[in-house]
């Protein structure tokens, strides 16, 4: 079954392909034996492939924080509480949780990407908002950094004078687990296909999130990586940068593998 999934970037579309049945056979054909995916990846040369059993890509979650202070003039900050002052403390604390709450061995990432506050040069606004992710390989981890991130925030508002509020975002990514039976399986595919110098094992997991961690908790799974890089081009821009490019030259490898893993079933 070839499934066009749409909502990949935020909207949680596989689980909401899960939900509505696309791999339990309710909805079209037999349930799944194993469900198989990829993903553009321009680190790796164009025409090779890269993945590696187990934990491959982080849970991911949002969350947006807003602090509420009290607004003034510029040229009287003691008559207000700068909510600015506040987030900006809030975002330095919050890097303490990769490097003082959880342990070197163990992965986290925490990113504040945006932040929202004012109108004017010279006026104290009287919120601000940032929004951000935290991301995580195991489920231990992200309880207890989500714990220390709602620590730091309540008690940093609360140091200045201020409120805060954190609000988790809806429908988080799981942890993109790669069934080791059926990640063998895909190596053993794209070796006979490709030839064994194309096929890589990725030393280690992606923090990066992806939905296609749900089709893994009802069948199993393996997600793999397309390379991108053009032949002699050290440097390929990454994903999500305004100058990157899709190599078109990459697709009829991903089609190939996919083909080739549908045959092999």
């Amino acid at each position: 079954l070839f499934m066009f999934q749409p909502a990949e970037e935020g909207g949680a579309g596989g689980m909401r392909m899960v939900e509505d049945g696309s791999l339990d056979g309710s909805r079209i054909g037999r349930a799944a034996d194993a469900v198989y995916g990829l993903h553009g990846f321009p680190s790796a040369d164009v025409g090779h492939f890269t993945t590696r059993p187990g934990p491959f890509m982080a849970a991911a979650t949002s969350f947006q924080i807003h602090v509420y202070g009290r607004g003034a003039h510029a040229a009287y900050p003691h008559y207000g509480i700068d909510p600015i002052v506040v987030t900006a403390h809030i975002v330095t604390a919050l890097q303490t949780i990769a490097s003082r709450t959880i342990g070197p061995l163990e992965s986290v990432v925490v990113t504040v990407g945006k932040i929202e506050a004012g109108v004017a040069h010279n006026v104290i606004p009287e919120t601000a908002r940032m929004h951000g992710t935290l991301r995580t390989l195991n489920a231990d981890v992200e309880t207890r950094a989500k714990e220390r991130l709602e620590a730091i925030v309540t008690h940093t508002a609360l140091a200045f004078g201020a409120e805060a509020e954190l609000v988790w975002g809806e429908n988080p990514y799981p942890v993109v687990i790669n069934d080791p039976v059926a990640t063998d399986r895909f190596f053993a595919v794209a070796r006979e296909t490709f030839g064994a110098e194309r096929i890589h094992v990725e030393p280690e997991p992606s923090m990066g999130g992806e939905d296609f961690s749900f089709y893994g908790k009802v069948a199993p799974a393996c997600f793999f990586f397309l390379g991108l890089r053009p032949p002699g081009q050290e440097r390929y821009a990454n994903l999500h940068s305004p100058v990157f490019d899709f190599n078109d030259a990459a697709l009829p490898y991903g089609m190939e593998a996919l083909v080739a893993l549908a045959n092999e079933g």
